[in-house]
């Protein structure tokens, strides 16, 4: 699929995050058992092409759709602010510069 195995966990939770569904949910659209779905998103296993592309399309969207998501910010922003406060001060000093 041509990602790096790390990025693709991130991918499939922000894209189900993006349509807020369930991990059992996304199970059910690409047809497969809920705990091979987890299995993704924990990144032990990776979905066949066919399955990503069924997700994909469900979700309707391209990869870098997901960057413009407001889900997706807001997943971000809560994963920012449970960090330590001179962690999220050095990330809004990187975004500012």
């Amino acid at each position: 699929m041509g990602q790096s195995t790390q990025k693709l966990p991130d991918e499939l939770l922000m894209m189900r995050k993006a349509v807020d569904k369930s991990p059992e949910q996304m199970a059910k659209i690409a047809n497969v058992s809920h705990q091979t779905y987890r299995n993704w998103e924990n990144g032990d296993t990776e979905p066949k092409l066919s399955q990503y592309r069924k997700l994909h399309s469900y979700c309707n969207s391209k990869p870098s759709d997901l960057l413009f998501s407001s889900k997706t910010v807001d997943f971000f922003m809560d994963m920012i602010n449970i960090l330590p406060k001179k962690s999220r001060q050095a990330i809004k000093d990187k975004i500012d510069s």
